[in-house]
């Protein structure tokens, strides 16, 4: 016992490392099959290091990028061989909770080594364990510079040591994790000239960090990037969030409103309140710390200035290293102090109670996360989509969406949504990846696609010949690439002339007319490709179905000058067409050499824009086969429209006319406001669609509110959502008026503005397990609260059969 005794203390720290390392892996854990983590960090890093662990090249397909082109991780090297033991992201955090864990032990040794009691070094290093920034970074997702913080706490402790073989390992090891290192290594050398009087070796690691700062930001990261090494024309830092810094190296204004905002002081405060502010009475130890704060505070991101994320690896140990040489001051200077040893014990009480208190205010972690995250395992929404990405083989390409992204990126090509079909993430140093040759498989979260482009070309893809839906379940959508066999009318012709319109320099067919705007290319959303290098010329013409008779708007936008006719007309605005096929002529005039666009949107009578589906797209067709395309779209639209006429409208008092109370029967409020009185729901009758009645939402200032009616519904069962809206000074900010369904993705269009009366719809699909919808006539959102008013009448839910492409 005698001999176990003086080593306890450490005994029962690696205790504590071994629970918060098994803690902290499975919350990750959790989290990852939870779909939490986000994709560009964590899916970008696990496709690296997996590739280079089966041998590949370090270039991620997320954007087309080699791993030195951001930072010089060399991390991703030294990782790599645990994916031959786990082929799972899970290993990548089961490191990270491990390697950060046991960061406390070089703590342990150094407070043990300075305070001369081992108990007491013990506390300090729970208290590392329980220092909310650790935690939080752990938490985040998974960053291979967040390793650094273990070499790098031992290189500290070695430097007070004077231990130097094993310091300069220690260094070594911390500076290839990361390029910024270098710097921080550089201003370690100048504290061993100023503070240690080790002026050899001083200068030797001043030298070191030079040198290794020049050859990462100066010759691997240009070369990564495709420059030329040493131009005086590239820049020093190769991250967009030194912009502004970038610009004003030498405005001392922009030095001293950076590191005196109040952004800044709360993140001064996030990272010294949990240690009691302690730190602060050693500032040569602090000093260690300067560069990172700086890069933190100048990039003026509040993803740098915050406890919540990755970017405080080296000041967690700097703050923990400068509380040792302030504990050790303090006892320095109470001296033969009669009551030192209470004076000590006090500081300690206070220390752990505020430790663990800015641990509850700041940190991330409860141990109520593990049950929690368990449980959501069995959430619908989570198994919808890991059976979803379960359709997708692991040797496939794919294109996903954000969030899916971590879950399916061990593979050499995987696309983030909506590349290949439209640049995202992806540089322009090489051709965009063709969708034929690098696209089996979408994958879709299409609750990551809210903006207008991204949803037009969902629905495009949804409907194009091209692909099929294999699977749909909650807001997953996959999509499985088909053999198209087209018949020979089918798709537009072009032709290709010389910049001043007279030679031709190609000419060929087109499946669809929609061009996403690049620098280098000029290619369709199916992947086809005009050559062009320079000024051209472009005529597209052929014949277009359009599915409804009404007033239709055409709107050809693109780089140069662009002209499009429809019937042998130019048309300025809406215009009345049959439903059937009409001819169509485009002309774009491109006098630019670096970029080009084309896109053409179809405004309908009812709905929203759409980008015309290489299904209704044709050209020679003589009138009869014009006639039997015509009747046969005609005799299943009948068939739909006699069936829904058919169906009963499933919400109740859908018009609002039945009144009780003021208040619509069947319908009920639900709504969030900054303050009391400014949220008015009612109806009236002044201002109504039909009928005597319309609800009316009222915003005299930032509010959510909803009127809210649940209904029965069949599983696996189309259905069609519709009603008129009406806006009067509705906020741009926030979320404007629309008619949704709770959960889910059927939502209409949102209105914002003052807007007369509109007729909105969306048809959306239930779940194989739904048997209920709840409907929402709302005015903003969660997160996204609004001001204005809405008017709603007219709502209507009918189910319905499949759409066309189905």
């Amino acid at each position: 016992m005698k001999r176990l005794w003086p080593q306890l203390p450490f005994y029962c720290l690696c205790l504590a490392i071994g629970f918060y390392a098994v803690s902290f892996s499975i919350f990750s854990i959790l989290d990852q099959l939870n779909f939490n983590p986000g994709c560009h960090d964590v899916g970008q890093y696990d496709q690296i290091i997996w590739l280079i662990s089966r041998g590949f090249g370090a270039i991620t397909s997320l954007g087309n990028s080699h791993l030195f082109s951001f930072h010089v991780s060399g991390y991703c090297f030294l990782l790599a061989p645990l994916f031959w033991l786990w082929d799972s992201v899970n290993m990548l955090y089961i490191a990270q909770a491990f390697f950060l864990g046991l960061t406390a032990v070089p703590v342990f040794f150094q407070a043990r080594a300075k305070l001369n009691n081992a108990w007491l070094a013990f506390l300090i290093g729970l208290f590392l364990l329980y220092y909310p920034a650790l935690q939080n970074m752990n938490l985040e997702n998974f960053h291979p510079e967040a390793l650094i913080i273990f070499p790098f706490a031992f290189a500290l402790h070695f430097m007070f040591q004077k231990n130097w073989p094993w310091f300069y390992g220690s260094v070594a090891l911390a500076m290839i994790g990361k390029e910024e290192m270098s710097i921080v290594v550089l201003v370690m050398g100048i504290y061993m000239l100023l503070f240690m009087k080790e002026y050899r070796r001083g200068l030797v690691i001043i030298l070191l960090g030079l040198l290794y700062y020049l050859l990462c930001m100066r010759v691997i990261m240009p070369l990564a990037n495709g420059l030329s090494p040493f131009s005086p024309a590239k820049p020093f830092v190769y991250s967009h969030w030194f912009g502004d810094y970038a610009n004003n190296i030498f405005n001392f204004n922009y030095y001293w409103t950076s590191f005196t905002s109040p952004d800044a002081l709360r993140y001064y405060q996030q990272l010294l309140a949990p240690v009691l502010y302690l730190p602060l009475l050693s500032p040569p130890a602090l000093f260690l710390g300067l560069p990172s704060l700086a890069i933190n505070v100048l990039s003026r991101c509040g993803y740098f200035m915050s406890v919540n994320f990755h970017y405080n690896y080296v000041l967690i140990v700097v703050i923990f290293f400068a509380l040792i040489e302030s504990l050790a001051a303090i006892s320095r200077w109470l001296g033969a102090f009669k009551y030192k040893t209470w004076a000590l014990i006090s500081i300690i009480i206070l220390l752990s109670m505020q430790t663990l208190r800015q641990n509850q205010l700041l940190s991330h972690a409860s141990l109520a996360r593990i049950p929690a995250g368990i449980k959501h395992l069995s959430d619908p929404g989570m198994a919808a989509r890991r059976a979803g990405l379960a359709l997708i083989p692991a040797t496939a390409k794919a294109s996903v969406s954000y969030s899916l992204f971590p879950q399916v990126s061990h593979r050499r090509e995987l696309y983030l949504f909506p590349t290949p079909f439209q640049a995202s993430y992806w540089g322009e140093i090489n051709p965009l990846p063709t969708v034929k040759d690098h696209v089996d498989y979408i994958g879709l979260a299409l609750g990551n696609h809210c903006g207008l482009d991204e949803r037009r070309i969902v629905r495009f893809l949804q409907s194009s010949s091209w692909f099929k839906e294999i699977y749909r379940e909650k807001d997953v959508v996959i999509l499985k690439r088909q053999a198209v066999k087209t018949d020979s009318q089918a798709g537009a012709l072009y032709t290709l002339y010389d910049g001043i319109g007279q030679q031709v320099q190609n000419s060929g067919r087109l499946s669809m007319i929609y061009f996403p705007g690049a620098r280098t290319y000029f290619r369709n959303l199916l992947g086809e490709s005009l050559p062009v290098s320079g000024p051209f010329v472009l005529e597209i013409s052929g014949q277009i179905f359009l599915p409804q008779s009404g007033d239709y708007r055409f709107e050809l936008s693109g780089s140069g000058t662009n002209n499009f006719k429809i019937d042998n007309q130019y048309l300025s605005e809406k215009r009345y067409f049959a439903a059937g096929i009409h001819s169509f002529a485009i002309k774009q005039i491109n006098s630019a050499q670096n970029w080009y666009g084309l896109q053409l949107l179809v405004h309908p009578p009812q709905g929203d824009a759409y980008i015309v589906s290489d299904r209704h797209l044709w050209h020679g067709l003589n009138a009869a086969a014009a006639s039997r395309i015509l009747r046969s779209y005609q005799s299943r639209q009948t068939a739909r429209q006699v069936f829904e006429a058919r169906q009963p409208n499933l919400l109740k008092n859908g018009g609002f006319e039945n009144i009780k109370d003021d208040q619509p029967e069947d319908w009920r409020i639900e709504k969030w406001q900054e303050k009391a009185n400014i949220c008015v729901n009612k109806t009236e009758n002044i201002d109504r669609k039909s009928g005597f009645k319309a609800a009316v939402n009222i915003h005299l200032g930032k509010a959510d509110s909803r009127w809210v009616q649940e209904v029965l519904v069949k599983p696996r069962t189309y259905y069609h959502l519709s009603g008129w809206i009406k806006t009067s000074g509705v906020g741009p900010s926030g979320q404007g008026a629309c008619i949704n369904v709770d959960d889910s993705v059927f939502r209409t269009e949102v209105l914002s503005g003052s807007q007369a009366w509109r007729y909105v719809e969306v048809i959306g699909r239930t779940d194989s397990n739904q048997t209920c919808l709840k409907v929402q006539c709302r005015l903003g959102y969660f997160g996204m609260p609004n001001t204005g008013t809405a008017y709603f009448d007219d709502i209507k839910l009918k189910e319905i059969l499949p759409p066309d492409y189905e």
